[in-house]
């Protein structure tokens, strides 16, 4: 929080007391040299002042007790009967509600009590003009009061500013660290659907390319090629993911992500790293956004990559796109032996295989089955809502 000039300048609590006390006591302490009883009253009237912030109640009994008692020994006004002035003050400032009523309503009785005393009594009111200094001195006593609960409204407005300040800045470290978790939960997602697929794809690839080293070199140059192409494309979204995570730096031109124009060229580059692959695509999908575009993608790499990882020896894989009015379905399934819906969830190890294809879809909306096959294999179904190409622009 920053600080303000008058903050720094301002003197402790306790010195203003002091200084308080300092400027009430200094009269009768000069005129204490004189050796006059009414100057030690008055001390013993300022006193109480030094506790008036920490005990205001107690403070305030003793000062009011003591000019009560005053009007029974000292006939006349003396310099300390000011510290009930400062009482009214404090106990206003911060005492409890109930004794900040009393307060006031102390302090009124002893504006009447004292002025009519010193003017003689009751019996010495002959007129309009005899009331003032009962009215002056009411009058003095109430603005004392209203000042003493402004100061304290305006410090409880502070102290509420101050703490509302403090939730914010909570509540702003709570979503931008909210925000920081989904952020790296979006990469992780990302670095999984590349890094799985590619090293799927490699790994199929390098073993065939063992056993066509042995019996066709050309076709282990192809394999070698594959792998290689495979290597730098997953090297290539690779940098354009890490990209991203660097704040500031826009020298790097970042490619766009994929999306559903681009699942084709997917489907043909797992076919020639010999995965068999069908692709069916029924309607346009004129009307896909961005977001449901790049879901749809990685859900059929995802899908694809299983079916590589869990297939099996000669499994072949088909996948259909159906684009309708309000919504695009898209299927992945494969005929090989397939996996357990509870070991697909975890394929990696980390939650990251249907666990991610879930997030995506929940993201927009979607629905998601996963199941085994009919006659064998895997099946992963999802449709995703969009709005049409209208809308959409």
């Amino acid at each position: 929080m920053r600080t303000s000039v008058y903050d720094l300048l301002r003197p402790p609590q306790w010195v203003v007391d002091v200084l308080i006390v300092l400027v009430v006591a200094v009269p009768s302490l000069l005129r204490l040299v004189g050796y006059q009883a009414y100057s030690a009253y008055s001390l013993a009237l300022i006193a109480p002042l030094l506790v008036r912030r920490v005990l205001p109640v107690l403070s305030f009994a003793a000062v009011s007790t003591l000019c009560l008692l005053q009007l029974a020994v000292i006939p006349l006004p003396i310099w300390g009967d000011v510290s009930l002035l400062v009482a009214v003050f404090s106990i206003a400032r911060y005492g409890p509600r109930w004794a900040r009523w009393g307060g006031l309503l102390t302090g009124l009785v002893g504006a009447a009590l004292g002025p009519g005393q010193w003017i003689g009594g009751v019996s010495a009111i002959n007129s309009r003009r005899d009331l003032y200094p009962i009215f002056l001195a009411a009058a003095v006593v109430i603005a004392c009061w209203i000042f003493g609960d402004l100061r304290r409204i305006r410090a409880k407005y502070v102290t509420e500013l101050e703490e509302r300040a403090v939730r914010l800045a909570l509540e702003r470290d709570q979503q931008a660290m909210i925000a920081a978790a989904a952020e790296r939960q979006r990469i992780a997602r990302e670095m999984h659907d590349i890094v799985a697929h590619s090293l799927s794809v490699m790994v199929v690839q390098a073993d065939g390319g063992r056993y066509a080293a042995q019996h066709d070199p050309e076709a282990a140059a192809r394999v070698l090629e594959t792998i290689a192409s495979t290597g730098r494309e997953a090297l290539a979204e690779m940098r354009r993911l890490l990209g991203l995570l660097r704040s500031g730096e826009s020298s790097t031109e970042l490619a766009p992500q994929p999306g559903a124009g681009e699942i084709d060229e997917l489907v043909a580059g797992l076919a020639k790293s010999g995965l068999p692959v069908t692709l069916e695509i029924a309607g346009t999908p004129a009307g896909v956004d961005y977001g449901t575009g790049l879901t749809l993608f990685r859900i059929v790499q995802e899908g694809l990559t299983n079916a590589i990882k869990h297939g099996g020896p000669g499994a072949r894989a088909a996948v259909r796109l159906a684009y309708g009015e309000r919504d695009v379905t898209v299927t992945v399934v494969d005929d090989g032996r397939g996996a357990a819906t509870s070991e697909a969830e975890t394929s990696d190890g980390r939650g990251h295989g249907l666990v991610g294809m879930r997030e995506r879809v929940e993201l927009h909306g979607g629905t998601l089955v996963a199941r085994p096959a009919r006659g064998g294999g895997f099946e992963v179904r999802v449709t995703l809502p969009h709005v049409d190409g209208d809308e959409h622009r």
